[in-house]
């Protein structure tokens, strides 16, 4: 990194801060440059907006003191940290390298698209600092700046419209934790609020409103925790006052508190006060004592659930009462799961007393003043609005379902049920992946589900995305049966990926995304293309350059990043290109010498590599073919090389 446009770092022991990288500033040698500052004041990193060099794309940086590092600096100048700097150095410190962790954790068992992914972590000693690079979520603003406009537009919270706008968010927003809470090492969030969500504000007409088909992101992952054990206990005590749930600021006797996904939901419950009165739960107001004096002090209290009511009787029961359930202080009381408390959202009318009470009135005036034909229309009304919300009941249930059960039939039921909502595509290609293969009866039953809604599909504005999770399906995970080796199920899988990468470019460039799969899109299709299309090109004598074309789009992707399967099947594509069209590579102009050192690259990856306890079991199937494969290959180009002397 060159540190030639950093500011100066301030030495004394009071005022310590980080070193502050300018525009322009070049990382990894070379590989990632600053183009803005985004913050340097306050909070616990200072985050800059960094683009990748080699393939354009933009990526949000955080940056924070390296305790290590920094202290050799200042031990240069003879000085060094008082403690209080140092536990809140420490405290930056542990919160980075858990986000890298945790985010890692989720790239590698779910599918889930809608949060960061990790593409750099690193120290520069130089700086005294420590670094990570991730996914950039473009034309975004927080629903913390929502709320904020919302106030500013004098909004009125209690129309219809908002209201619903509101429920809408909070069941986006419990799609993603429920997520996170799914699988075998559950990821505790810990931090729900509202300026941790981003929402895309293309669609929204008022940075006061939020689209019903926006998407959302959830990102600082700081004190975030995957639970690997049962009972397992918190690193600390933490969280945002006004969101955090009682326990997780509570020691249990002498020991911290376990960890427990309810804890998100009360957050979830706080958070839906927030949206719809514009106010935390902990937000003071004016009250007159038992003197007659103004007093400031919260609505809420301490030990007691949040209350809609106590700032408003405007707002529906329904929702009055998912709050309270979500909010219980004992945690035994709240709901469950987050799909328990997204069935209570979505059907929040059904359980609002008031509107039932105003119905059965009208239902009254209706018989006494327009006798039974009208009663009729009316009946007839209200038997459609119930088929409506039976519908629609039974369409959550079934997605609430198949979220337990992470079956993958369960998810081509609620497909069934209304196959132009996307959310059960996504949870079917991660159903579908969850073990690690993708056979061909999978294949079968992914096509069969998608196939003949692909026209409607197409024109969402999220299919750019479902399009390149069902690619890599096919070019990560493929399992082409019969007998079939690895290499043959590797090849025919990249093969097939190629018409859904194809798709998500078209799909990204159709809707000016900024998605951080574009460029991988087009260098897995890239690679995909040559292995379909190959054989045809040897006998038609056409194949000349293809082969250098194929290897540099490899060499493009490594700078991509990536997780454990992504790295793995990177390496056994080189190691199968290297040992079926060597000598190809070389009359196409890739030098020997290239050659050795992709080998030599390979066979230290291999050397280096250390699976994570969860791995699947095609993981470490590739890894062991990786292994046998790398090992033939010195002697590979060592024939190269015979060859021509």
């Amino acid at each position: 990194m060159s540190n030639q446009s950093v500011s100066a770092v301030r030495t004394t022991r009071q005022t310590f801060q980080r070193p502050v990288l300018q525009v322009g500033t070049m990382l990894d040698e070379g590989r990632y440059t600053v183009v803005r500052i985004l913050k340097t004041n306050g909070g616990m990193s200072n985050v800059y907006l960094v683009r990748n060099t080699v393939t354009g794309n933009l990526f949000f940086m955080k940056q924070v003191v390296d305790f290590e590092s920094a202290s050799a600096l200042l031990k240069q100048k003879g000085i060094g940290f008082t403690p209080v700097e140092e536990e809140a150095i420490r405290r930056e410190q542990r919160s980075l390298v858990n986000e890298v962790n945790v985010l890692k954790h989720i790239a590698n068992h779910t599918n889930l698209t809608q949060v960061p992914v990790v593409d750099f972590h690193a120290v520069d000693k130089s700086l005294g600092s420590r670094f990570m690079i991730s996914t950039w979520f473009s034309n975004t603003h927080t629903l913390d700046s929502v709320i904020s406009e919302r106030r500013k537009a004098e909004v009125n919270l209690f129309e219809e419209s908002v209201i619903e706008e509101n429920v809408q968010i909070i069941l986006s927003l419990c799609s993603i934790i429920g997520q996170l809470h799914q699988g075998k090492y559950p990821v505790v969030y810990r931090d729900v609020k509202p300026s941790n969500v981003l929402v895309d504000k293309s669609l929204s007409g008022s940075a006061a409103r939020v689209d019903s088909s926006a998407r959302m992101y959830l990102v600082d992952f700081g004190i975030s925790e995957v639970m690997t054990q049962p009972s397992q206990r918190a690193r600390e005590l933490t969280g945002t006052v006004g969101f955090y749930a009682p326990e997780q600021m509570r020691l249990e006797g002498s020991q911290l508190p376990v960890l427990d996904v309810r804890s998100d939901i009360y957050s979830l419950g706080c958070t839906l006060y927030n949206l719809l009165t514009g106010y935390r739960p902990n937000d003071k107001f004016p009250f007159k004592d038992e003197n007659g004096e103004q007093v400031l002090k919260p609505i809420q209290h301490e030990g007691e659930p949040v209350d809609l009511y106590k700032f408003s009787v405007k707002y529906p029961e329904g929702l009055r009462r998912v709050i309270l359930k979500c909010t219980q202080p004992k945690v035994s009381k709240r709901y469950s799961s987050v799909a328990e408390l997204m069935a209570d959202v979505q059907d929040y009318r059904l359980q609002d007393q008031q509107v039932r009470s105003q119905f059965k009135r009208k239902q009254m005036i209706v018989r006494s003043l327009f006798g039974v034909s009208l009663l009729l229309a009316a009946s007839s009304a209200t038997a459609a609005l119930a088929a409506s919300y039976q519908a629609n009941a039974e369409y959550t249930s079934a997605v609430q379902q198949a979220q337990r059960s992470s079956s993958p039939q369960d998810y081509v039921r609620a497909i069934g049920m209304r196959p132009s909502e996307m959310k059960p595509y996504f949870g079917l290609v991660s159903a579908l992946r969850a073990d690690g293969v993708f056979s061909s009866e999978d294949e079968k039953l992914l096509l069969d589900a998608v196939s003949p809604h692909l026209g409607e599909l197409k024109s969402r504005p999220d299919f750019g995305d479902l399009a390149y999770q069902i690619g890599s399906l096919y070019w990560f995970y493929y399992d082409s049966g019969s007998g079939a080796g690895a290499e043959d199920s590797l090849v025919r899988g990249q093969a097939l990926s190629v018409s859904w990468f194809d798709d998500a470019l078209q799909a990204f460039s159709s809707s000016d995304s900024n998605s951080s799969h574009v460029a991988e899109a087009r260098l897995y299709s890239a690679v995909g293309r040559f292995h379909r299309d190959i054989a045809s090109s040897i006998r038609e004598s056409s194949d000349s350059g293809k082969y250098k074309a194929v290897w540099d789009s490899l060499q493009s992707s490594q700078s991509l990043g990536g997780n454990d399967v992504v790295n793995v099947q990177r390496n056994l594509t080189f190691a199968y290109l290297i040992d079926s069209y060597g000598e190809a590579l070389v009359s196409d102009g890739v030098s020997l010498e290239e050659i050795e050192a992709k080998v030599k690259d390979v066979q230290m990856f291999v050397d280096n590599f250390r699976q994570s306890p969860t791995a699947s079991k095609s993981v470490k199937a590739s890894v062991e073919e990786l292994r046998k494969v790398s090992a033939s290959l010195p002697s590979t180009v060592q024939t190269m090389k015979q060859v021509r002397r």
